[in-house]
């Protein structure tokens, strides 16, 4: 039963992975403003112009604000970006700003519908330039915001007209992420067998590129993979790799994640001095950077890892302030279909009312994870 239920907890903490996938591929390494890219890049900004040049140098200066977790003054410089692109008329400029705000929506504020607005006007504009490249990223937009708000099945649908891009592109490492987060979907919905099989192609495609540029999506997904086939030992091993690498490049919501990725696992063990202490350290990052993902997946599992020892005062504490965190973030979203195009609201009495909408979208970002959730190069005009 431990063992169960702690399945469900190590699945609940895959289930944000809007801010694992980086939809645009960036990841926070260092913690410091390149000083000399930031200097380019203001050069660019006091010439006044309102020109491919400002917008794109406006994206620019919103990712490396992200990447360096100052998320309001990201978002700024991603919306000077969208308006001037808007006003100029410079489409790619244009949603390549939408996607960097949907992400950051997503990941960062977990305000599903301020994304999802963001994706909905980013799935117009990549019709319009005829972009398989942004609509992969669209498509896997809206499988994390309805993973987000706990919509499995949906997700997974949008999830998979990602993965039949990337695969068209020739994508091998955006289908490995896409097909972790698919595993973890299917997990959520209990079907772990369909969840090992998708994990296991993730470890084939791997080894097939001899482990070269693995993403942290797919690190931690293979990771996961042994410790639901028992191989306990293989599975830490894997998680401290991961974990190792996370904290040299100092990519520090992974560090968190990976934290309670591992406080599970020692929980399921019955080592709970272990597991406690991965966990205080994966709260306490999130706590510092204010990460509101990574917050809840350490809130849930010291709940876990309470109640387990009984007690039960901590437990709670920990419980509430985990469902206070989903209360805040999960809500009651338009269905969006993946193959027609009008958009309808959800009827109250049937969560299986669907809108009806155009044609469709991570990395990531993950996005993804974002991506938000991920992966994907910037689009600049040259």
């Amino acid at each position: 039963m431990l063992r169960l239920m702690t399945l469900i907890t190590f699945r609940k903490s895959l289930l944000f992975l809007a801010a694992l996938f980086c939809l645009k591929g960036e990841s926070c390494h260092a913690q410091t403003v390149d000083s000399l890219k930031l200097d380019t890049l203001i050069t660019v900004l006091t010439l006044e112009k309102k020109d491919v040049r400002t917008v794109n140098a406006y994206v620019d200066l919103a990712d490396e604000y992200i990447r360096v977790t100052d998320y309001p003054i990201g978002l700024t410089y991603a919306g000077l970006a969208k308006d001037m692109a808007a006003e100029i008329e410079y489409k790619e400029g244009e949603l390549e700003a939408t996607i960097v705000i949907a992400h950051l929506y997503l990941a960062y504020y977990l305000d599903f519908k301020a994304s999802i607005v963001q994706f909905d006007h980013a799935f117009d504009l990549a019709n319009e330039l005829n972009s398989d490249a942004d609509l992969l990223i669209v498509y896997r937009g809206y499988a994390n915001v309805y993973a987000g708000v706990m919509k499995f099945e949906k997700a997974i649908e949008f999830n998979q007209k990602a993965i039949d891009l990337a695969s068209q592109l020739g994508l091998d490492q955006t289908v490995s992420d896409l097909s972790a987060y698919s595993g973890s979907m299917y997990e959520e919905l209990g079907d772990t067998a369909k969840a090992i099989q998708l994990y296991s192609e993730v470890e084939q495609i791997e080894q097939e590129n001899n482990f070269v540029n693995t993403s942290n999506v797919a690190l931690v997904s293979i990771a996961h993979y042994y410790w639901l086939i028992g191989d306990v030992d293989k599975s830490v091993k894997l998680y401290r790799s991961a974990l190792t690498r996370f904290e040299r490049l100092q990519d520090n919501r992974w560090v968190s994640y990976t934290h309670a990725e591992l406080a599970n696992i020692y929980i399921s063990t019955k080592d709970f001095e272990r597991a406690e202490k991965h966990a205080l350290k994966g709260l306490d990052i999130a706590q510092t950077l204010d990460l509101n993902k990574e917050r809840g997946d350490n809130y849930k599992v010291l709940a876990n890892i309470y109640s387990a020892k009984g007690d039960m005062a901590l437990s709670e504490k920990y419980q509430k302030a985990y469902d206070d965190l989903m209360d805040s973030v999960v809500v009651e979203l338009e269905y969006r279909d993946i193959d027609v195009g009008l958009v309808t609201s959800s009827s109250p009495n049937s969560s299986k009312t669907l809108s009806r909408w155009l044609t469709v979208l991570s990395l990531l970002g993950l996005i993804g994870f974002v991506v938000l959730l991920a992966g994907m190069p910037s689009k600049k005009a040259k």
